[in-house]
């Protein structure tokens, strides 16, 4: 069954699972972006496979390896990977969406159901007053269907990493989601950021990215 701990300076989880819990939760995530009007430029489609791409690696032992015991039971390698709050959250909501337009077995329903549940687990091992908050997130309340989806994600995925690593910012996470509502007035205020620096490309503002180079190097997990 998959694991997941809250990062050491709670920036994100690490998710651990076997081989076959990783590889199950795989298929359902490629499932997921099997949709009639998908295309390789969906935004909801780009979000999964983000989190997709992180979890192949990681059973094909590319990122983190733990040794795990469990009621006293003999030690079992589990293998994972760091994802950031602010992603995962939003993932959850492009699962869930998605789930509304594919046929989904057992196995998908268990696991989206096991990452929701172990989301909310490690959002509490970290601040119980922030998850109380965070929790409301998990599969609902983001616009996922909102057309800047990912500039957003970038955005505040930067500006998440640019404060401290504390509860104050974990609990700031909440105001960063604000910015997924066309209504509010940090979604404005980005609104407007985003076409000053779409005039300063010469581009449309859809066509914009906060890429890796906005990113810290070295992410302090």
């Amino acid at each position: 069954m998959l694991q997941g701990f809250t990062t050491k300076k709670g920036t994100g989880i690490s998710i651990y699972g076997d081989y076959n819990d990783l590889k199950f939760l795989h298929q359902t995530l490629y499932k997921s972006c099997d949709t009639p009007n998908d295309d390789d430029k969906n935004p909801i489609s780009n979000i999964i496979l983000n989190f997709a791409y992180e979890v192949r690696k990681a059973y094909s032992r590319n990122r983190l390896k733990e040794v795990l015991t469990f009621d006293g039971v003999n030690d079992i390698e589990y293998l994972g990977f760091n994802y950031l709050w602010t992603d995962l959250l939003v993932t959850i909501s492009a699962l869930r969406h998605q789930a509304g337009y594919i046929t989904t077995d057992e196995i998908d329903q268990a696991n989206i159901y096991i990452l929701e549940y172990i989301t909310k687990m490690a959002l509490e091992q970290y601040d119980e007053k922030g998850a109380l908050i965070l929790k409301n997130y998990i599969g609902q309340r983001i616009d996922i269907e909102q057309p800047l989806l990912e500039q957003i994600l970038q955005y505040i995925n930067i500006a998440y990493l640019e404060e401290k690593p504390t509860k104050t910012r974990f609990r700031n996470i909440d105001n960063y989601l604000h910015h997924f509502a066309s209504s509010t007035h940090e979604h404005k205020d980005f609104l407007i950021i985003l076409e000053q620096r779409a005039m300063q490309m010469n581009c449309k503002p859809m066509e914009l990215t906060f890429g890796d180079e906005n990113y810290p190097e070295e992410i302090i997990w």
